[in-house]
Parts: structure tokens; C-alpha cells; sequence
């Protein structure tokens, strides 16, 4: 951070009520839903979660049933996927269920279609909260306070997934990230349209997948390889959009992803760009993890579309 800017002039800190401007020190894509944290206090970031919930609607929760959820500034699509108990409020009892009533109160497991940055709702009751709406109605349906992260524990029992403030020892390893997002990474070369790469971008974001758009006329000369290296540790799916061959970036791109680089080849004839963008995303579906391991792209070498 640079500087807070107010009103009345530049502030040391800012506290809630509070409107300033925000300067940093360096550019970044920022936008409404995003989140500020202390690299001493990072927020979870999880696509699975433990939560306890309040229903409000007189149709109850149904399991696998979409809705919309709004956490903090972020709107994205969620489902329960499971009940862990109802809790009996007579005698606070904890009974199986699997759909909840109206003024019930269960502690459900949910999904999201993409990440959310949450912290325990013990420890902050804004990124510890959400609210579920009717898609249809758009009338609020429930209400939930978030116990825990659950997504190391996919392709496992979900209730022995790690609590919040256990830290496991040693450096974070690239198997732990792909559970974490639920896929493994990867490299889509695009080559000649920018437009295609912000589709296959929003597509994939979309379904849930850690991505970043990449253009090679907005790279400083020379930093390909570092900028690469540093999404494919992270464990994000690099979506690459370059104008026109060269055999030094073709190097780049394969040393980083080996097989799992997949270049696509964007025309702007009659249904080819439809045509490569389902088979792109047919080909990151095969990167999801399953059975606690990523998946692996079923193609001898380099894909191409």
C-alpha cells in the first residue's frame, strides 16, 4: 500500500465508515467483489465449505439445487451438496435430514462455482457470512455462518477435512494446490485472437477453474518464462494469447507445461471459434482433480484444436 487518500488529506489507516481511495504500490486488476488482505492474514480461498444455516423460505433447501449466493461484494452460484445434521431447537439435539425446512437450522456442505474468500465466521462475521437467493424470485432464502474449508478433503470423507488455525508443516506442495482449486494446472496457447482468449478466459472461470489471461503485446520483454513459472506454481490454468509464431516462446510455453500445453488455433470462419472453444473446454474438464489426484489430459504430447 502506497497511500490512503481522503478527503481532508493522506491517512496512516482507515477505519470502517470511513470513504477513502486506496493507492498501491503496484498496478493490479482490482474490481467490486475483489479483496484486500495482509500477507500476514490471508483470507481462505475455496470453491468447498462447511457452513451453518439459517432457512427462510417456506419451499425448503433442496440438496444439488442451485442458487445464488452473495458473499460480501461477490454474487456466484452455489449448491448444497450434503447435510451433515438439523438441529433440533427444543431440545438442541442433532438429527439427520436431507432438505430443511423453513426457520430450520442445519450445518450444511456447499459448492460454489468459483472461489470464495472467506475467513471462519468466528473470526469476521462479514467474510464469515453469506446469504443464499432464489435465482428465479430473487427473494433471500437462507442465511449462513461458515464453520470451515473443505476442499482438501475432495475425494475423501469431508468431515475429516483439516479446521481452521491447524497448520500442516513444510512448504505447500503442488498436489496440495490442486486440491485446493480442484484442478491441476495448465497452459492454452491461443494464437491469433485476443477476443477468443477473453472467452475461453470467462468460460473457465466460469466452471469454477483458477484462470489468468495472459497477451504477449502486454509482456515486458524477457519475462515470459518468470511470469509463467509463477501462475504454474500457484496452480492456475494459463490462458497465453500471442499474434504470431515464434520458436523462443514456443520453447517457453512447452518447458512449463510439457504436456499439458494445448494450443488452439482461433479463425474467424463460420463455427470454428464454437468449435474451439468446446474443445478447449472439454480438455480442461480432463484437469480436474478425482480420486485425490489431478487428472491428466488424454493426449499423447502437445493438444491442439
Amino acid at each position: 500500500m502506497q497511500r490512503i487518500v481522503s478527503f481532508d488529506g493522506d491517512l496512516e489507516e482507515a477505519v470502517p465508515t470511513q470513504s477513502v481511495v486506496l493507492k498501491l504500490e503496484d498496478e493490479i486488476d482490482l474490481s467490486r467483489g475483489e479483496m484486500l488482505v495482509s500477507p500476514a492474514f490471508p483470507a481462505t480461498v475455496s470453491r468447498h465449505f462447511a457452513a451453518m444455516v439459517v432457512w427462510l423460505n417456506e419451499k425448503p433447501m433442496q440438496l444439488n439445487h442451485s442458487y445464488l449466493l452473495k458473499h460480501a461484494g461477490r454474487q456466484v452460484k452455489a449448491k448444497a451438496t450434503r447435510i451433515r445434521f438439523r438441529i433440533d431447537v427444543n431440545h438442541l439435539a442433532e438429527h439427520a435430514a436431507d432438505e430443511l425446512e423453513m426457520n430450520g437450522i442445519a450445518l450444511a456442505e456447499f459448492e460454489s462455482t468459483a472461489p470464495l474468500f472467506f475467513d471462519p465466521y468466528k473470526q469476521n462475521r462479514t467474510t464469515g457470512s453469506f446469504i443464499l437467493i432464489d435465482a428465479l424470485t430473487n427473494a433471500t432464502v437462507g442465511g449462513a455462518m461458515i464453520r470451515e474449508d473443505l476442499s482438501h478433503g475432495r475425494g475423501g470423507d469431508l468431515q475429516e477435512a483439516q479446521p481452521f488455525g491447524e497448520e500442516r508443516a513444510g512448504a505447500v506442495t503442488p498436489e496440495e494446490r490442486s486440491l485446493r482449486h480442484g484442478h491441476g494446472p495448465a497452459i492454452f496457447s491461443v494464437k491469433g485472437s485476443g477476443e477468443f482468449g477473453e472467452r475461453l478466459e470467462r468460460a473457465l472461470f466460469e466452471r469454477g477453474f483458477e484462470v489468468v489471461l495472459l497477451k504477449s503485446n502486454e509482456l515486458p520483454s524477457g519475462s515470459l518464462l518468470p511470469i509463467l513459472r509463477s501462475h504454474w506454481r500457484a496452480g492456475a490454468v494459463i490462458v497465453y494469447v500471442s499474434e504470431a509464431e515464434a520458436k523462443e516462446q514456443q520453447r517457453v510455453l512447452e518447458e512449463v507445461a510439457g504436456k499439458h500445453l494445448f494450443e488452439i488455433l482461433a479463425t474467424e470462419k463460420d463455427g470454428e471459434l464454437e468449435k474451439a472453444l468446446h474443445g478447449a473446454m472439454a480438455l480442461a474438464e480432463t484437469l480436474r482433480v478425482a480420486d485425490g489426484r489431478p487428472g491428466n489430459a488424454k493426449a499423447d504430447g502437445n493438444a491442439h484444436i
